[in-house]
């Protein structure tokens, strides 16, 4: 569900949790488990998605959203954000649109 409403692919996991292919097949088949640090991003990736479908009502109006560009962010999509790691840039610009702040 994450992956599917957030509309990431498995490399993307790769670089938001700083892994290796290996350790990523790991953490899913549940043989591992992620890293304290890492299991601290999983959980605000989980919230941050919590967020988007709460603040912006179902899974297609979160995607046309996340595939927007954003003034707030200078023109980069909120997807963009997410898969470059950097959580906290969706949550601000998610955080402005819950405001009332609409660039």
């Amino acid at each position: 569900m994450l992956q599917d409403d957030l509309g990431l692919a498995a490399r993307d996991f790769l670089v938001i949790f700083e892994a290796d292919k290996r350790s990523l097949a790991s953490w899913m088949a549940g043989t591992t488990h992620p890293q304290h640090w890492r299991r601290n991003r999983l959980a605000e990736l989980i919230q941050l998605h919590a967020s988007i479908l709460e603040d912006l009502g179902d899974a297609a109006a979160a995607r046309a959203w996340l595939n927007a560009p954003s003034r707030y962010l200078g023109g980069m999509k909120p997807i963009s954000a997410i898969r470059d790691g950097q959580l906290d840039l969706a949550r601000n610009a998610l955080e402005a649109i819950a405001s009332g702040i609409h660039l």
